[in-house]
């Protein structure tokens, strides 16, 4: 089922078929499919510019629940920014945790701006950096230019 959405949705063999991509999406989704879930949320949030952002958040919250560290960070940011939901930056912070500790990095620089902010928590710069070290440490140019300012005085 999620094969049948992904070619009507980006196969360049295939003309594009968004209704056709979704219905399939959503038959893998609702089995538990976690990429059919994220495909749909981007989907949801880009259809024809109308959009359905409570949809959206509806299938990144089943696959973030499912254990997708992606879709965890990106439910982390969709609480942020009150996208498909009420702002929570509390939830926001659960959710990016969630994600930084698997090792996403997206997440872990999220958590350490989380915390250089203080959204949502008490601000730690010594928590910040941590996470921003551990994404650094990855690879994450915007952790290692975060780590440098830090150095300079």
């Amino acid at each position: 089922m999620y094969d049948l959405g992904y070619m009507y949705d980006k196969d360049p063999g295939i003309v594009a078929n968004r209704d056709e991509a979704m219905r399939w999406y959503k038959k893998a989704a609702e089995k538990g499919h976690t990429l059919a879930q994220i495909n749909l949320r981007l989907m949801y949030l880009s259809r024809n510019n109308i959009g359905d952002p409570a949809e959206a958040f509806h299938w990144m919250r089943e696959a973030a629940k499912n254990g997708n560290a992606m879709a965890q960070h990106n439910l982390g940011f969709m609480y942020l920014q009150g996208q498909g939901v009420l702002p929570n930056s509390v939830l926001a912070e659960r959710w990016f945790r969630k994600a930084a500790e698997q090792g996403e990095i997206s997440a872990q620089y999220a958590l350490g701006f989380v915390y250089e902010s203080g959204i949502g928590v008490e601000k730690n710069m010594d928590e910040a950096y941590m996470w921003y070290r551990k994404a650094a440490d990855r690879g994450d140019k915007r952790s290692q230019d975060k780590i440098q300012q830090r150095r300079q005085p």
